[in-house]
């Protein structure tokens, strides 16, 4: 696994700009076809419950909480069904916002840059996008359903600005520890159950009030979806020969997961 904030190796992130995208116009993705492109992607506090109770986490060596979509280094994330459709109950807020997204800011004190991945087919220059919303309104201001977009990529940069923190004070307290190279999540980080034990009321207390547990205890629960998402994996990469069959390979492995016996 990479740090977090991996990212689609295809994408072509570019600053938005009047100059630039004036007469483009942009439109929503119709499913997460997009998201096999994605081995994981960076969680905040804001919805690190609601991943948990979905799919693994893990940590980058900076801390960062980053959301599994796969255990293979290749192939297709199992989350991902044939249509596009999304496998769960919950959807990662980076993908709910792509193809836009927040990079640094282009100058000292300035906002932080706001991107559009241009490779992601979903915005181009009049009529190249097909169906859609312009980028830019006819006062050279972003478009109402952009602005919106925006302003919830701000709060985001807020979210993840506290995730920071808390990510922060994981790694000063020794909390992390490098998954082995024969493990699932070879190459990530998780939480060293020892080192936490250890841990004094005063230590505790501040990894408390920062987040830094809720990240701990979050990413502990959600250890239990990795033999699943393998599972799920597995399916998807021979798929069986009727097309049609009623349970998808993640609802399959869940099946299976929940036919095992409890001595099994």
């Amino acid at each position: 696994m990479k740090e977090s904030g991996e990212s689609n190796a295809a994408a072509d992130w570019v600053r938005v700009t009047f100059a630039r995208h004036g007469a483009w116009h942009w439109r929503s993705p119709q499913g997460f076809a997009f998201a096999h492109a994605y081995r994981q992607v960076p969680v905040t506090l804001d919805e690190l419950h609601a991943c948990a109770a979905n799919m693994p986490l893990a940590f980058g060596g900076d801390g960062m909480p980053v959301a599994v979509l796969r255990l293979s280094p290749n192939g297709l994330s199992a989350f991902v069904a044939p249509d596009g459709g999304w496998r769960g109950s919950y959807v990662p807020q980076m993908l709910r916002l792509y193809p836009f997204a927040l990079g640094a800011p282009v100058h000292d004190g300035a906002a932080a840059a706001l991107l559009v991945d241009e490779a992601s087919g979903l915005v181009g220059p009049r009529g190249a996008a097909g169906q859609g919303v312009p980028v830019f309104d006819a006062n050279g201001t972003l478009s109402a359903p952009v602005a919106n977009l925006r302003r919830v990529l701000d709060d985001r940069m807020t979210a993840e600005t506290r995730t920071g923190h808390a990510a922060r004070d994981l790694k000063d307290a020794g909390l992390l520890r490098a998954f082995a190279h024969d493990t699932p999540l070879a190459g990530g980080w998780g939480i060293d159950q020892g080192a936490l034990a250890r841990l004094g009321r005063t230590q505790l207390a501040r990894l408390h009030r920062s987040g830094a547990l809720d990240l701990a205890y979050a990413h502990r629960m959600s250890l239990h979806h990795i033999d699943v998402l393998g599972r799920a994996e597995a399916v998807s990469a021979a798929p069986p020969p009727d097309r049609n069959a009623p349970l998808h390979a993640f609802m399959a492995a869940v099946s299976q997961d929940m036919a095992r016996p409890d001595w099994g």
